[in-house]
C-alpha cells in the first residue's frame, strides 16, 4: 500500500526525521490560510500516489496570496498522471545549501533489505553514475553498517555531513521495522543552511500483509486514489487482481498463472490484452457476473476470453454468472468461454444454452484460436 507524502512524512517524524511545517488542504481558501499561519515563501504539492510530481507541474512555489491562490486553484480538480489532484500539501519552503538521496527497499529478486544513499537528491538521481551511488546490503537484525556509509561520506567530501547522515540513516531504519515498509525513500533531504537535515519528500509503501498491525495506517486504505475507477470496483467486488491495459480483448481468468497464459496466447495470436484478471478462489456467481460487467466496461474492446479452472471452484456458479452478465447487456462483441474442472458437464450445458460460444477442451490455444476467427483475426 502507498502512502501519501503527507503520510509518509507522518510516519517519518514519528521516528525523530525532521520535516518541514505543513498542512493539508483540499480548497483554495484553505491553501491561503495554511501559507499565511506557516509564513512565505511555501510550497504547493499535489498529493497523488506516484514520483515525478515535479517534472509533470504538480510542485509548485508561492510567495504570497495571490501565488497561492492561483496554484491552488490550478492543481486541485486537474489530473496528473491520469489520478485526480483532490487535496494539497502546504509547506513552508526550507532554504537549503545542498541535497541528498536515501532510500531503504526491499528488493524481491534478491529477498533482501537495501540501503542506497547518494551525494546528490532530486528529479535526476536515477541517472546518477556508480559511483555517486552507496548500495549497502542491510541485515534485518543489525541495520545499517555505518562504516561503510561513513566510508562512502569520507570518499565524497561529506565528512562534516557524517554523524547527521548516519542519525538520518538510522532513523529511516527505524521507520521501516516499525511501520513495516517495503520502500522508504527521502527525494531530496535538504541541506539546511544550518547543517541540519530535512525530509522534503516521501515515498513510502507498507507491507499490505503487515496492515492489521497498523491500525493507523490501515485506515487510510479506504481513501487510495491510486486506482482508476474499475481498478477500485475490482478491489470492492473482493477480485484477487485487476489491472488495465491498452488492448482490445478482455481477460477474466481464475488463476494468475491462467490470466498471464491467456495473456501471452493472445498476443501470439495478434491480439493485445485489454486486462489482466483473476477471480481467485472464491468463485460465486454474483462474483463472477461482477467480474465480466467490469471486464466489458472497458472501452474499445473487441472481444473477451474467459478462461476458468474448476479445482475448488464450482463451475457451474461460474456458468451462472457468466450467463447472467451476458444476458443483462447488449452484447456487441464475442465472449468465448473455456471452463474445466468442477461441475463442468452442468456448465457447460448452461453456457451452451445461453448462446455462450464455449470450448470443452482443456487448451486455451484453442479458446483463442476461436475468439481470433469471430474476430477475423488470422494467426
Amino acid at each position: 500500500m502507498k502512502l501519501h507524502e503527507h503520510e509518509g512524512k507522518r510516519l517519518f517524524a514519528e521516528c525523530g526525521i525532521a520535516v518541514p511545517a505543513g498542512k493539508v488542504v483540499t480548497s483554495a481558501a484553505e491553501a491561503e490560510s495554511a501559507a499565511r499561519d506557516l509564513g512565505y515563501p511555501v510550497m504547493l504539492k499535489a498529493q497523488v500516489l506516484g514520483g515525478g510530481r515535479g517534472k509533470a507541474g504538480g510542485v509548485a512555489q508561492a510567495g504570497d496570496d495571490a501565488a497561492v491562490q492561483k496554484e491552488a486553484r490550478r492543481l486541485l480538480g486537474s489530473s496528473l498522471r491520469d489520478l485526480r489532484i483532490e487535496a494539497l500539501l502546504v509547506e513552508r519552503r526550507v532554504p537549503a545549501r545542498g541535497e541528498l538521496y536515501i532510500s531503504y527497499f526491499l528488493d524481491y529478486a534478491s529477498e533482501q533489505l537495501w540501503l542506497l544513499f547518494s551525494s546528490s537528491g532530486g528529479m535526476e538521481v536515477e541517472a546518477l553514475p556508480a559511483d555517486k551511488v552507496l548500495r549497502l546490503p542491510v541485515a534485518v537484525r543489525r541495520g545499517p553498517d555505518l562504516a561503510a556509509l561513513r566510508s562512502f561520506l569520507e570518499k565524497q567530501g561529506l565528512t562534516k555531513l557524517g554523524r547527521a547522515i548516519g542519525q538520518l540513516a538510522e532513523s529511516l531504519y527505524a521507520c521501516v521495522r516499525k511501520n513495516d515498509l517495503l520502500l522508504a525513500e527521502i527525494n531530496p533531504v535538504l541541506i539546511a543552511s544550518d547543517g541540519s537535515l530535512v525530509a522534503a519528500d516521501a515515498r513510502v509503501e507498507v507491507d499490505d500483509n503487515a496492515l492489521y498491525r497498523h491500525e493507523g495506517i490501515a485506515a487510510a486504505k479506504a481513501s487510495r486514489r491510486d486506482k482508476s475507477d474499475r481498478e477500485a470496483r475490482a478491489e470492492a467486488l473482493g477480485l484477487n487482481g485487476f489491472v488495465e491495459l491498452d488492448g482490445e480483448v478482455g481477460i477474466l481468468a481464475s488463476g494468475a498463472g491462467l490470466g498471464m497464459a491467456s495473456m501471452d496466447l493472445l498476443q501470439a495470436a495478434g491480439l493485445r490484452p485489454a486486462n489482466f484478471l483473476e477471480t481467485g478462489g472464491r468463485i460465486t456467481a454474483d462474483l463472477v457476473q461482477g467480474a465480466l460487467d467490469l471486464v466489458l466496461d472497458q472501452p474499445g474492446l473487441r472481444g473477451v476470453l474467459v478462461n476458468l479452472y474448476g479445482g475448488i471452484n464450482p463451475m457451474v456458479e461460474a456458468a451462472r454468472g457468466l450467463v447472467a452478465a451476458v444476458r443483462t447487456r447488449d452484447m456487441g462483441i464475442p465472449v468465448v468461454v473455456k471452463l474445466f474442472g468442477n461441475e463442468q458437464e452442468e456448465a457447460w450445458g448452461l453456457l451452451e444454452a445461453a448462446g455462450i460460444p464455449t470450448v470443452r477442451g482443456i487448451e486455451t490455444e484453442e479458446a483463442v484460436e476461436k475468439l481470433a476467427r469471430l474476430l477475423g483475426v488470422r494467426s
